[in-house]
């Protein structure tokens, strides 16, 4: 997937988190429902939605910073990573759910940022080589579409208008997702 389908999907599901906190809330998570902790949501995970892609130097992000991508493209070649294959070690669910557990447990402004990255993942799994897990020991695949084809882009938009409409309906606002369906519609 490109930068602006982990942008967009990122954006839907940390919002629809944000939106959702109560239910979170109901559930026994300790999260403050502030407009401080809604705001770190939602741009935290815009953020991590584009940021394991800081290992790539041809990516957008990794071009804004060129040091970061340069350093991690560095070190992973000094552990054997090979090629311009940038999915590595940013790309590991596990590091990434370590720091989503962490995040709650001890920096809460953190958890959008990491369910960011998350999404980035879950995206990335549909990609042919899929995501590398325990460091590259295996890789997560769930389908084989192209990162810049046209179907990655459609694969986002279903994705994102599915996190949308279940947010929505977890938040109890069907009558308010009718209306505005009926303004975009009709």
């Amino acid at each position: 997937m490109n930068g602006n389908c982990h942008f967009m999907f990122a954006g839907a599901v940390s919002a629809g988190v944000a939106v959702n906190l109560d239910n979170f809330i109901n559930l026994g998570l300790q999260i403050e429902h502030t407009p401080a902790t809604v705001t770190l949501l939602v741009m935290g995970g815009l953020l991590g939605g584009i940021a394991p892609d800081m290992d790539n130097p041809r990516s957008h992000v990794g071009q804004l910073t060129k040091p970061v991508s340069t350093l991690i493209g560095r070190v992973g070649k000094f552990f054997g990573k090979k090629g311009f294959d940038h999915r590595w070690i940013l790309h590991d669910p596990l590091l990434h759910s370590a720091g989503l557990i962490l995040s709650y447990l001890y920096f809460p402004p953190m958890l959008g940022f990491f369910l960011g990255t998350l999404s980035h993942l879950f995206l990335d799994a549909f990609n042919p080589k899929g995501i590398p897990v325990f460091f590259g020991a295996w890789n997560i695949r769930l389908g084989g579409i192209p990162s810049e084809s046209k179907g990655a882009v459609v694969l986002t938009w279903v994705f994102t208008i599915l996190v949308i409409l279940i947010s929505y309906l977890a938040a109890g606002d069907c009558f308010g997702l009718w209306e505005m369906l009926k303004i975009w519609l009709f």
